[in-house]
């Protein structure tokens, strides 16, 4: 347990560093505002931007583990579905620490489709979304 704490305070740490510069979108804010207040406690070791910045790497980890299951739907070669292998079973082992942390500090923990309804700078709109002809299993963070 101590291992999952360390690594997601250095997640907090990176992510204070990278999101500190970039404002939120009227659209980010709605999609975080939709998710409920957040209330940090009285002498709590992470702030706010920790929880949104845990909530928002979820929806971005799971749209990264969609991507990667594109490549065998896109009959890709050996070596890049072992490569989209390595990245769907990374991601989801991290959302299920994301998951974790949040739960454990009293926050809402999204689920893997978040990524659908939460927009953000580098992320696939809802134009560039899913093609209806591909694969939208959900992605499954049970036994991980």
């Amino acid at each position: 347990m101590h291992r999952i704490l360390r690594a997601a305070c250095l997640v907090c740490l990176f992510g204070r560093v990278v999101t500190g510069a970039q404002a939120q979108t009227p659209t980010q804010q709605h999609t975080h505002a939709a998710m409920g207040p957040i209330v940090i406690p009285k002498g709590a070791l992470y702030t706010e931007a920790d929880v949104r910045f845990m909530q928002g790497m979820i929806a971005h980890h799971a749209q990264a583990i969609y991507m990667s299951r594109l490549a065998a739907a896109h009959q890709a070669g050996g070596r890049l579905l072992r490569f989209a292998k390595k990245i769907d079973q990374s991601q989801i082992a991290e959302i299920v620490l994301m998951q974790e942390w949040l739960r454990a500090n009293g926050q809402v923990a999204p689920d893997t489709e978040s990524w659908r309804t939460m927009p953000m700078p580098g992320m696939l709109t809802a134009e560039q979304g899913p093609p209806s002809k591909l694969p939208t299993a959900p992605i499954s963070t049970a036994g991980s």
